[in-house]
């Protein structure tokens, strides 16, 4: 029988093969008892060493791009909309597909000054109208068609 390696039994953000190796208990969310979820601070050191950082220009580089490239040095394409809560309640899901269809409208990979900046969290309370995310591109007919499309196909959902 297979094992599920994503398994979570403590449902604290970590895997339990990831439990292992960050030397966590598979059965207390908070082995520590700091109050922090083990995946929480296992997120936190790997973003604070630098690990993180490394890895993604480590990506970067073997895609062909500039890895030596700074968040500065990244300029939003000139025509912007912000996309507003529809009702109040709680973000319960990101939708990853629909953020790739969306930011291909836009002219992503292509267009260097497209795409999307998610201005909410999981799990984040909003109010109807509060800003969700914004979408840029820098082709105006782009952003109205992705405006459009991202009425069929929304990013979050609210509950």
């Amino acid at each position: 029988m297979p094992v599920d390696i994503a398994q979570d039994a403590d449902q604290d953000g970590l895997s339990d093969a990831d439990e292992s190796y960050w030397n966590t208990d598979f059965e207390n969310q908070d082995t520590d008892g700091d109050g922090f979820l083990d995946g929480e601070e296992v997120a936190r050191e790997i973003l604070t060493s630098g690990e993180a950082l490394a890895k993604m220009r480590e990506i970067i580089k073997a895609q062909g791009g500039d890895a030596s490239v700074m968040s500065d040095d990244l300029t939003p394409g000139k025509y912007k909309s912000d996309i507003r809560a529809p009702r109040s309640g709680k973000v319960n899901s990101i939708h990853n597909r629909n953020i790739t269809v969306i930011c291909r409208i836009l002219g992503c990979p292509t267009d260097k000054k497209a795409g999307m900046y998610l201005a909410t969290k999981l799990d984040e309370r909003v109010d109807k109208g509060d800003i969700l995310c914004t979408i840029y591109s820098s082709d105006p007919h782009r952003l109205r068609e992705a405006v459009e499309t991202i009425k069929n196909m929304p990013v979050y959902s609210i509950e």
